[in-house]
């Protein structure tokens, strides 16, 4: 870990796991990390809990038969870890791990923020068909379980709604009732949405970045 003035600020060797996820909290004094191995031929992740403050990490999470795809701390001082087959949530403070399930559906997108949390998109078929939107907040809480017939490519999160882009069409839901708000057509294939607010995307598409304005257009 380095300053902003480019100087070594702390320094954890690893032997056992190739890391491939970091995240810093926002004061700059912790950081959790995630790494990948495997053991007698199965796939094994980790994710170390590090305080710039001690040379010994103070938390650690062997996760059998899962990759970690990210890793986040959040503004709070909590911490997620976004996985293929299941997330988790960490109270850090408490020294906890709470799982976040998938009760067997797979996941075809994510967003995850240090300040809004995480967002997920189930599918209940392989081929990413009819996915279950679902939010989480920092504090560990579930904000919206919203179920689709999407196929949900994309997926962003704000305070009081949520986005998801398939084909060349956005929609937003509203978190507190789940309900479509609003869906826009782009007239082009969407690769990554963003919302700057609960009613703007910004949508990455083929040949442009477009700014949708989600007004309420279905009742």
């Amino acid at each position: 870990v380095y300053s902003k003035d480019n100087k070594e600020k702390y320094a954890y060797s690893f032997a056992d796991y190739y890391i491939n996820n970091i995240s810093i909290n926002s004061d700059g004094t912790r950081a959790i990390v995630s790494g990948i191995s495997a053991q007698k031929g199965s796939l094994v992740s980790s994710v170390y809990i590090l305080d710039f403050s001690q040379d010994a990490y103070i938390a650690k999470y062997e996760l059998k038969d899962n990759s970690i795809y990210d890793v986040k701390f959040f503004d709070n001082g909590n911490a997620a870890a976004i996985g293929k087959n299941e997330s988790y949530f960490f109270d850090i403070e408490n020294n906890k791990k709470n799982l976040i399930s998938y009760d067997s559906k797979t996941i075809t997108n994510y967003e995850v923020s240090n300040e809004k949390g995480i967002a997920l998109s189930l599918a209940k078929y392989p081929d990413g068909r009819d996915c279950e939107i679902v939010t989480i907040s920092p504090e560990g809480k579930t904000t919206a379980t919203i179920s689709t017939d999407i196929k949900v490519e994309s997926i962003s999160n704000a305070d009081k709604a949520v986005a998801v882009s398939s084909g060349d069409t956005i929609y937003l839901y509203d978190k507190e009732s789940g309900k479509l708000t609003a869906q826009k057509k782009c007239e082009q294939t969407l690769k990554k949405i963003a919302m700057a607010n609960d009613n703007t995307v910004y949508a990455l598409g083929a040949t442009e970045i477009i700014k949708a304005e989600m007004n309420s257009t279905v009742k």
